[in-house]
C-alpha cells in the first residue's frame, strides 16, 4: 500500500501539448489524491532544456507532439522511467522505444481511460529503477571488495579459461590482465597433482562446497606458489558455468607440511597397509 501522505511528491515531467489531455491528467491527480509534483512542457526544445536542469522520478510523455517524436529525445531521457503515450495504431514505435529502453507505454483512448491506469504504471517504474538503483549499487560495492580484497580471488569457467581475477592474485602469480586472458587454470598446476585437483573441481560443479583446498599455481617467474581457500560454483541458466575461488597463501610451515603428506601418499602408498607375521 502507498502511503501518499507520508512521503515526498513524485517528480514528474509531463511532455504534452494537446490542452485536453493536459486538463485530463490534472482531473486524475486530483481526483486520486495523487502527490505528484508536475513539470508540464509542451515542445522538445523545452523538453530538452527541463531535462538537462533538472531530475525527475519518472517522464510521462506524449510520443508524438506537433514539432517531432520524443524519442529523438531520448538521450537525455534514458536514466529516468518513462512511459510512453501512443495513439491507436503506433504499436510498432511502441516496441521500438521499448528496445530503446522505455519502461512502458499506454494508448489513448477516446474516453482517457489510460490516464487511469497511469499512477500505476508510474508507481511499477519508479520500483524498478529503485531495484536497478540497489542492484547497481550491489555491484559496485561487490567490485570494490574484490579489487581491494587481499585475498587471491578468482573465477574460471568449466573448461579452465579465466573468467576474472583481482589484482591481488594478479600481484601474487606475476601475470598481467592481458596474459591472464591467455591462460588456463589447469595449465598452471603441478602435473602431478592435476588429476586429484580436476577431481575436487568436478564435485565443486556438481554443488559441493570446499573450505582450505590446498593447491598451487605457477607462477610468471617460474615458482609454484603454495595457496588454499574455498570453491563454490555458479550457475548461469540453471546450469554450473563457473567455479570462483577465494585463495590465500599458505604459510611456509603450512605448505611444507601439505608437501610432505602429498609426497607421501604419492610414493608410498604400500605403508597404508602392512600386514602382520602370524606368531610361529
Amino acid at each position: 500500500m502507498t502511503h501518499e501522505s507520508t512521503r515526498s511528491p513524485l517528480q514528474i515531467l509531463l511532455i504534452e501539448d494537446s490542452p485536453e489531455v493536459l486538463a485530463a491528467f490534472q482531473r486524475m491527480v486530483e481526483s486520486q489524491h495523487l502527490t505528484y509534483a508536475c513539470t508540464i512542457v509542451s515542445s522538445l526544445p523545452e523538453a530538452d532544456r527541463t531535462l538537462m536542469l533538472k531530475e525527475f522520478d519518472v517522464i510521462v510523455a506524449d510520443y508524438s507532439l506537433g514539432n517531432g517524436s520524443v524519442l529523438s529525445s531520448f538521450d537525455l531521457m534514458n536514466s529516468t522511467p518513462t512511459v510512453f503515450i501512443i495513439a491507436p495504431g503506433d504499436e510498432a514505435v511502441a516496441v521500438r522505444a521499448l528496445h530503446l529502453g522505455v519502461f512502458d507505454y499506454l494508448t489513448k483512448d477516446r474516453d482517457s481511460n489510460y490516464l487511469r491506469i497511469l499512477p500505476h504504471r508510474i508507481e511499477s517504474a519508479i520500483a524498478q529503477k529503485s531495484v536497478q538503483i540497489a542492484l547497481r549499487d550491489s555491484q559496485e560495492r561487490y567490485r570494490d571488495l574484490f579489487e581491494n580484497s587481499e585475498e587471491l580471488l578468482q573465477t574460471v569457467s568449466s573448461t579452465g579459461a579465466f573468467m576474472d581475477v583481482n589484482p591481488a592474485w594478479r600481484r601474487a602469480l606475476g601475470y598481467s590482465t592481458e596474459e591472464v586472458a591467455k591462460l588456463n587454470f589447469f595449465d598452471l598446476l603441478p602435473p602431478e597433482l592435476r588429476a586429484d585437483f580436476l577431481k575436487t573441481f568436478q564435485r565443486v560443479l556438481d554443488g559441493e562446497n570446499t573450505a582450505q583446498t590446498p593447491l598451487k599455481l605457477l607462477s610468471k617467474s617460474g615458482h609454484w606458489i603454495a595457496l588454499e581457500g574455498n570453491l563454490a560454483r555458479r550457475m548461469r541458466g540453471g546450469v554450473p558455468s563457473s567455479v570462483r575461488a577465494i585463495l590465500r597463501p599458505l604459510n611456509e610451515r603450512k605448505a611444507a607440511t601439505e608437501d610432505r603428506q602429498q609426497s607421501q601418499h604419492k610414493s608410498d602408498p604400500a605403508q597404508e597397509t602392512k600386514p602382520e607375521l602370524a606368531p610361529i
